[in-house]
């Protein structure tokens, strides 16, 4: 039955849960892997809390920023297939040690923009290592851990909001000294760092030659199933408020909610710290209680933390709030992606687990252009109310693909 390829229920194979994890070759790659996912992540989501500052200096409009921000995800998200088949056809390491290179360029670029086209560029070049490193990695995790899928990926998911956590914190006492550029250095070393030791500790060799893509073979077991394109639809929906919410909070919680800077950034740290104690637990209950029963509740979690920030008119409530939607879309992904994963053949997991990544992060980047366009004519509050419904959507779903696959 259907419901058995996304519940893995066999508490005795998972007996050491996560124990050890982190141990040994596997979990030191899998530790580095994280450095480098928390790196670019940071240096994309440092942006958010610069924004007011990047849009005074470079003239922007808020839609400009939103168009901005959007190509960056769409280049994440057009990316994903290509990155993937790429680990599967060449090695995981060349994919990985490629879009840290890349990371490494666009935060200088990121540094440098003194103009509107000039930040459009740095935008698109971080995105696009944001489309070619976390598939790779997602996969040599897969790789190294068949047995405790859903606790590693739930430790790679992670290190998503420990960057996100760390850049309000570098926006902050950046801003309170010098200007929003130098908030690009630290990643920047971070990045080389985890090159180096990627180079240094990963086994594999590196491989370059040109690739068999087999477009027509990827799009036929991804879409012929009915169940993947329905969790694949949540997916996107989840990622639509993520990019929409991760692109412009720092902003509406100081033009709608008044807060000052500091605050505003603080509360945006506070999502990630969440998210990144969030997603690890919810990889180990999808493991033992099914993964599409987990995917449901994090998803309605997440919808009610955002309807509660909407309504809250006090400092506590708006980091309660917070801290629920981020415990609810953070804790999402390591179910949903286990779900994907154990769908494909092991012989075409990065290709198809890439292509899967290009469809939901794709539906995800028409969010920051979303958000600023009904931000520009109406408020952010109005913005936000209709994310709210695309994770009651993504839930009811989820559900139904439970009730279906499970006969019920």
């Amino acid at each position: 039955m259907r419901i058995t390829a996304y519940n893995v229920t066999d508490v005795s194979s998972r007996t050491t849960d996560e124990q050890g994890i982190l141990a040994g070759y596997s979990g030191r790659i899998l530790l580095v892997m994280s450095v480098g996912t928390l790196s670019i992540m940071a240096g994309r989501l440092v942006i958010s809390p610069l924004l007011p500052s990047i849009i005074d200096d470079l003239s922007m409009t808020t839609f400009q920023a939103g168009v901005a921000l959007s190509l960056m995800w769409g280049l994440t998200a057009s990316l994903q297939y290509f990155s993937g088949r790429f680990a599967d056809e060449l090695s995981r390491k060349t994919v990985l040690l490629t879009g840290l290179l890349i990371a490494a360029l666009g935060l200088t670029l990121l540094s440098t923009a003194n103009s509107y086209p000039l930040f459009l560029v740095a935008t698109a070049t971080i995105g696009a290592s944001a489309g070619i490193y976390p598939v790779a990695a997602y996969v040599q995790t897969s790789d190294l851990f068949r047995e405790r899928r859903g606790a590693a990926f739930g430790v790679l998911s992670a290190s998503m909001d420990t960057g996100g956590a760390i850049a309000p914190v570098f926006a902050i006492a950046v801003l309170s000294l010098l200007t929003w550029r130098f908030a690009f250095f630290p990643i920047f070393v971070l990045v080389v760092l985890v090159m180096a030791l990627l180079h240094v500790w990963n086994r594999e060799s590196y491989v370059v030659e040109r690739p068999a893509l087999n477009v027509r073979e990827t799009g036929s077991r991804i879409f012929g199933r009915a169940g993947t394109r329905r969790i694949l639809f949540a997916a996107g929906l989840v990622a639509f408020t993520w990019q929409g919410m991760a692109s412009f909070l720092p902003t509406f919680l100081q033009v709608d909610k008044g807060f000052s800077p500091t605050v505003a950034s603080a509360v945006f740290t506070g999502l990630f710290v969440v998210g990144a104690m969030a997603r690890p637990l919810t990889g180990r209950l999808g493991d033992r209680y099914g993964y599409l029963r987990v995917s449901t509740l994090t998803a309605l979690l997440g919808a009610s933390g955002l309807a509660v920030l909407l309504l809250a008119d006090s400092l506590p409530l708006a980091v309660v709030s917070t801290a629920m939607f981020g415990a609810g879309i953070a804790g999402f992904w390591p179910t949903t992606l286990t779900m994907i994963t154990q769908v494909f053949p092991d012989e075409s997991l990065g290709g198809d687990f890439g292509a899967s990544r290009m469809a939901y992060v794709g539906i995800g980047s028409i969010g920051p252009a979303y958000i600023g366009y009904v931000a520009g004519e109406l408020s952010y509050t109005a913005a936000f109310v209709g994310l709210i419904g695309c994770l009651l959507l993504s839930a009811t779903v989820i559900f139904w693909e439970l009730r279906v696959g499970s006969g019920g």
